[in-house]
């Protein structure tokens, strides 16, 4: 499975792929970052992901520190978050 993640300022699209080209997507509020967490590491706990695109509301840190990390954000719950670190624990958890 692949899977991309578009983060916008009130709602969340994740897109899957599964085998023979069939596509699923789900649309859930943009809510507090432990609450996205939880819904994707449920989403993703039984399948084998090989990819992970993810798109986020900005600014997102290109910098060899904070990598990944959401920047400056009237969204004051995800400034700092590191949406790089987390989904690579929780992909890292599935790949094959």
């Amino acid at each position: 499975m692949n899977a991309i993640i578009e983060m916008g300022g009130t709602k969340v699209n994740i897109f899957t792929d599964r085998e023979l080209g069939i596509f699923n997507k789900c649309t859930i509020p943009t809510s507090e970052p432990e609450e996205l967490k939880n819904h994707i590491s449920l989403m993703f706990r039984d399948q084998k992901v090989k990819k992970v695109i993810l798109a986020s509301f900005g600014p997102v840190s290109f910098g060899s520190k904070d990598y990944g990390a959401i920047l400056n954000t009237p969204k004051i719950a995800w400034k700092n978050t590191n949406l790089y670190e987390w989904i690579k624990k929780i992909s890292v958890k599935t790949l094959y």
